[in-house]
């Protein structure tokens, strides 16, 4: 059974870090490459044949909903590791939805270093990319509730309210040069 109620995909989200950490260790230092990754069920994951088109899973209900966009930031936070070479995400493939969008401006940051952070909470995802001009915090609220957050970098503090399932992108200033 595929659940597909919000609190419950959001709990998927430290399973897949082990996973990763878990293949990443069998890889034995071999780049891995980790997809399709989507919020729709598959249709069968030991299928000897296609499947027909009726056969075929419905689109997930909320792919085009702003938790998907939560859902993208908080998988791309917790499969970010270091030997990790490419994620693929195929629920994010329209890009008009809040998944593609935000996949868009992550895209445009890829293979610049990705900040560690610490503070977070299981209900907040931070996934903070260091930047020629300073830094870029994306954030998002994994909860159907609105949430406070105050976000650091060097000298600069940015508080921001994150509506139920919303993201933000918090732009910093200054980089670590000449420090």
């Amino acid at each position: 059974m595929h659940a597909v109620e919000p609190l419950s995909v959001v709990e998927t989200l430290p399973v897949q870090t082990l996973t990763a950490e878990n293949a990443l260790e069998l890889g034995d230092g071999r780049p891995l490459h980790i997809g399709p990754i989507t919020l729709t069920p598959r249709f069968n994951a030991v299928a000897t044949e296609r499947p027909t088109a009726e056969e075929l899973p419905a689109r997930h209900p909320l792919r085009d909903h702003s938790f998907a966009a939560a859902w993208l930031l908080g998988s791309i936070a917790a499969l970010t590791r270091r030997g990790v070479a490419s994620l693929s995400y195929a629920s994010a493939s329209d890009l008009s939805t809040p998944a593609g969008t935000l996949l868009q401006e992550l895209s445009a940051l890829r293979g610049l270093d990705v900040v560690k952070c610490s503070g977070t909470t299981p209900s907040l995802v931070a996934y903070p990319v260091r930047t020629a001009e300073g830094m870029v915090c994306f954030t998002g609220n994994l909860t159907p509730w609105a949430v406070e957050a105050h976000i650091s970098y060097r000298s600069q503090d940015q508080g921001l309210e994150l509506a139920p399932w919303g993201t933000a992108a918090l732009r910093f200033h200054g980089t670590d040069e000449g420090q």
